[in-house]
């Protein structure tokens, strides 16, 4: 009997990947390719990359990943692409690419403010979101480039994201899932579809409605292979590009939370929690529930934009003897750091970390701080505060989703680099006082596309059935209720407290940096 497979495209901040994967969830084998550089940064804070660069890593891990498999190639019922959200592609008529991309990393802000009516102006003014408007403003792309390269942004076509310019180059459409497009684009989330003139929020990004790709359902087909791209990836011709979701989205639903008792973390370059719903819940004011890669559903998300990606700043920043240790002892140096944070307790002897190293759309003044030191307190004091900080930080958007969606998140699923980690999982229970489990694979993102493909293919007639098949736990991890008390005094009495106590002291800072909002 022919085996049922899904190639499965994940497209990483850090690396590519192109996995086979069969209908029990197995991962029949990947082809992964590590961007060097991971982007190019023009100006210091600046992270751009040129789209086709990432297409060539991708055709390079497919043209191995088939090479290595001819004999499985008539078994791939469909492909399925994720990729990292909010990065836009700037194409021209013949839809070529006009200038680099600018990934989500980057931390540029635009002046360029579009303009609004006075009723939209008093209304966002009423409800205190002037500066949440604002900031949203500033960190659209396109205002950027309209703004400071405009000889560019008037030859603009289409302005798409990375996901739907990888979609075209596999397929020649240019189309794309509403799951597929979180981030700063004008788009009705609950409804699935792109602002209309009379909707209260268009008009805060200043986008043409022509340069808008087509939009399709998740679990729809996007195209087929191309011969041109059968050619380059050795993907057979004519299979099914599946229409599926984000990374995060994807994560969510490979991690089985597919419904609002489950929470999923990610532990990723940024770090999230998320639950996923059948009612539309906005975690927080104008920040959207993004829609969910499974049909009629949403993720209701809240991030930590700068959230892992802080341990290897740690480590580059701090880390010369550990990094060292770690090449006689031949392991991964946060391998080194996580071993030596266990002869720490919760709470690192007091040292309390707020991880905002980049502001949230929720506190947009928010900065980072570290309180708490002391004489006793050393680098892998630091280390733990910061493992700890960002699983306060996710504790606290539990708390917040919970209060929104009116429903107990009663388990965690972890996913994501720190995952790896069975101190960190530890730590997580410990903190939120709630069991963490961990699915069979690493490679959530592309576990969940593929769930996503085989229901697309009528394999499985939904999530339910797709996530009883293909979603396995290995691995529980309980709270130690003792460190969960400390850490509850914690999060209660100190944690929480941080941000209404330096507000206006960070405003300030922002205001001498000059990043004022």
């Amino acid at each position: 009997m022919k085996e049922q497979l899904i190639l499965a495209l994940d497209l990483g901040t850090q690396s590519a990947r192109a996995i086979l994967i069969d209908k029990k969830g197995t991962i029949i084998d990947k082809e992964q390719r590590k961007y060097n550089p991971v982007y190019n940064s023009p100006v210091i804070g600046y992270c751009e990359q040129d789209p086709n660069v990432y297409f060539n890593y991708l055709v390079d891990a497919c043209k191995t990943l088939t090479n290595n498999h001819q004999d499985l190639l008539n078994d791939i019922i469909g492909v399925v692409l994720t990729t990292f959200r909010d990065t836009a592609v700037f194409l021209d008529e013949k839809m070529n690419i006009l200038r680099p991309s600018i990934l989500w990393l980057d931390q540029r802000n635009s002046s360029y403010q579009p303009k609004l009516s006075f009723f939209k102006n008093f209304l966002f003014s009423l409800v205190g979101m002037k500066p949440v408007i604002k900031y949203q403003q500033q960190k659209t792309m396109s205002h950027w480039v309209k703004k400071n390269q405009p000889e560019i942004w008037n030859k603009v076509y289409k302005y798409v994201n990375i996901s739907t310019y990888l979609n075209y180059l596999l397929t020649g459409n240019l189309a794309d899932t509403v799951s597929s497009l979180a981030g700063h684009y004008p788009i009705n989330y609950k409804k699935g579809n792109w602002y209309d003139k009379f909707e209260i929020k268009q008009g805060i990004f200043d986008i043409p409605k022509s340069t808008y790709c087509k939009l399709v359902p998740p679990n729809s087909i996007i195209g087929y292979i191309t011969k041109e791209a059968s050619l380059k990836t050795g993907i057979p011709e004519n299979l099914p590009l599946y229409g599926t979701g984000s990374d995060k989205s994807c994560e969510s639903l490979g991690n089985g939370c597919i419904d609002a008792s489950f929470a999923s973390i990610s532990y990723g370059t940024a770090s999230t929690i998320t639950i996923t719903s059948k009612k539309y819940i906005e975690p927080s004011p104008f920040l959207p529930a993004y829609s969910a890669v499974q049909k009629g559903a949403y993720n209701s998300e809240l991030q930590i934009y700068r959230g892992y990606w802080m341990l290897n700043w740690f480590k580059d920043e701090f880390c010369e003897h550990e990094s060292l240790e770690a090449g006689i002892q031949n392991m991964a140096t946060l391998d080194v750091l996580n071993k030596k944070m266990l002869d720490i307790g919760p709470g690192a002897d007091g040292l309390i970390l707020q991880p905002y190293w980049g502001p949230s759309l929720e506190r947009p003044n928010s900065r980072g701080a570290i309180i708490g030191f002391s004489e006793k307190h050393t680098k892998i004091h630091l280390y733990r505060a910061i493992i700890e900080g960002i699983a306060f930080c996710l504790r606290e958007g539990k708390e917040y989703i919970e209060k929104k969606s009116k429903t107990k998140i009663k388990k965690i699923v972890v996913s994501g680099g720190g995952s790896v980690s069975k101190a960190i999982c530890q730590i997580t229970s410990d903190i939120f006082g709630l069991p963490v489990y961990k699915v069979h694979t690493f490679e959530t993102s592309s576990l969940g596309a593929a769930m996503s493909g085989f229901i697309s293919a009528n394999v499985y007639k939904d999530e339910v059935e797709a996530k009883q098949n293909m979603v396995h736990y290995e691995e529980k991890f309980l709270p130690n209720m003792e460190n969960h008390e400390k850490y509850n005094f914690l999060f209660k009495n100190v944690y929480t407290k941080i941000y209404p106590s330096l507000r206006k002291i960070s405003i300030n800072l922002r205001e001498y940096t000059g990043e004022k909002l």
